[in-house]
């Protein structure tokens, strides 16, 4: 009776140390839905644009350059570091870390940033997205 109840308590142990391991992580995951938010805006707007039907030089250009951007843009946050969405966008952003030797040559070109920072003020998390090149 008494090894019964050992399995019986041992067995309990070892799902809750499994259940506590497996806890996501809150503040990652509302960090990835505002980017998700602003990205999917910005992808609408581009839509948007491309569906006016102008045709001078300029917009031809300008439409050009949100093409490229939406389709080189990469994230940083607060510390300058890049790093990875794990939801799904509409946009597909691109990881870099702008201290590597290696990616000289692409950031002397200029590259496409949305900087994410977040602000703890008392109980309330405020994201900024700032956009720049």
């Amino acid at each position: 009776m008494k090894r019964i109840i050992s399995l019986i308590c041992i067995f309990l142990l070892c799902s809750f140390t499994i259940k506590a391991q497996k806890i996501d992580n809150e503040y990652k995951t509302l960090k990835d839905g505002a980017i998700v938010i602003s990205g999917d805006d910005f992808y609408n707007f581009y839509k948007q644009e491309l569906s006016k039907d102008i045709q001078t030089e300029n917009w031809k250009l300008y439409i050009q350059q949100l093409s490229t951007k939406i389709n080189n843009l990469y994230l940083l946050d607060e510390n300058n570091r890049g790093f990875k969405i794990n939801t799904i966008s509409k946009i597909q952003f691109k990881e870099i870390d702008i201290y590597d030797k290696k990616k000289r040559s692409l950031l002397k070109k200029g590259i496409n940033v949305w900087k994410v920072i977040e602000v703890l003020n008392g109980n309330r998390i405020t994201i900024n997205i700032m956009d720049f090149k």
